[in-house]
């Protein structure tokens, strides 16, 4: 129950989902059960994109240094 971490409700706890979501799929998930399925296909596609792959390139190239 993501919201009870962030003291929210449900409702408005989307940024905790999302968050979840976008670690999860950067770490081998290959689907995805969710209540928010317009949020999470947005993740999707934005992870898929060619802008994604190079920011996550640059982004472990800087963490390795």
């Amino acid at each position: 129950m993501i919201y009870k971490k962030l003291n929210k409700n449900p409702e408005t706890a989307i940024n905790g989902t999302t968050a979840l979501n976008t670690y999860a799929l950067l770490n081998g998930a290959t689907f995805l059960r969710v209540h928010d399925p317009e949020e999470a296909s947005e993740i999707i596609r934005l992870l898929n994109t060619e802008w994604f792959v190079y920011f996550w390139k640059d982004f472990l190239n800087f963490v390795a240094i």
